[in-house]
């Protein structure tokens, strides 16, 4: 077998690894750890899926080391693998504000809000990689998925709707750091799984309005401005995304497959690529 190829499965499926010349032969060891017991990647079962980390091979590298900061949060954890970093605390405090104006805007108590939640808490534990979790009681993993999928859903509707609650949330982060919230939804590490925020999707807003509200949201972040599309973002009649991450994806999928309406800036060459 080639140096650089590392097996996969059983079968001859294999992976190719880039690894430096001077680096030892336990870095492809690593990665084979890695891998192993878990199914081919063309068959992988998407319902047995978690939220991975990332690899800790990318940052044997110089550019890895180098770019360390793409790969976690600025402002605001989401979800138990940067949860209680110190760093991230002020995020903390703006989580409690978003908590109480989802509650107030639903007309729902936290208490029902946190029922909920907890309906699908075991779910979502098994989204996440085994034993991440394990320092948490079904208490406390609930409070904490209550929390982050308010803060979520709060930034997404106050940008989707230009709403002047956006502002509110300022004075916790900071202008700059609320800047910085956006793109920290979608940092691999820092995901909680759909079915959270479809719950309280779904307690807020009726028929297909949630879903509306998300279109939005991906159009500004697209477009620089919220534009009216007619697709729609959660079109697998199967079951949902995975996280926020993944559903973007989706959109971005679905912008390069599907006829289009053209944003105003579309139309004036703006090639911007995007808000981040």
């Amino acid at each position: 077998m080639n140096p650089l190829e590392t097996e996969l499965t059983e079968s001859d499926e294999y992976v190719m690894v880039e690894i430096p010349r001077n680096q030892p032969d336990s870095v492809a060891r690593e990665w084979a750890s890695s891998l192993r017991g878990k199914e081919t990647i063309k068959g992988y079962d998407r319902e047995q899926r978690q939220m991975e980390k990332v690899p800790p091979l990318i940052f044997k590298s110089e550019k890895g080391r180098r770019n360390r900061e793409r790969y976690e949060p600025a402002v605001v954890s989401l979800g138990p693998y940067h949860h209680n970093r110190a760093s991230l605390a002020q995020g903390e405090k703006c989580k409690l504000v978003t908590l109480e104006e989802y509650s107030l805007t639903t007309g729902k108590p936290i208490a029902l809000l946190y029922e909920k939640v907890y309906e699908v808490v075991h779910d979502a534990r098994k989204c996440y990689i085994d034993g991440s979790t394990d320092a948490y009681t079904d208490h406390e993993f609930n409070q904490m998925m209550l929390r982050d999928a308010c803060f979520i859903l709060s930034l997404i509707e106050n940008v989707s709707l230009a709403s002047d609650k956006i502002f509110l949330n300022s004075e916790y982060l900071g202008y700059i750091g609320l800047a910085n919230a956006i793109p920290d939804l979608f940092v691999l590490e820092n995901q909680i799984p759909f079915v959270v925020l479809q719950v309280l999707l779904k307690l807020k807003f009726p028929d297909d309005e949630g879903e509306d509200v998300l279109n939005r949201f991906f159009n500004y972040l697209n477009y620089g401005e919220v534009v009216v599309r007619n697709e729609k973002v959660l079109n697998n009649k199967h079951r949902y995304p995975l996280h926020l991450l993944e559903l973007y994806r989706s959109y971005f999928i679905s912008l390069s497959v599907s006829p289009s309406t053209s944003s105003p800036k579309e139309s004036k060459g703006n090639d911007s690529g995007g808000r981040f």
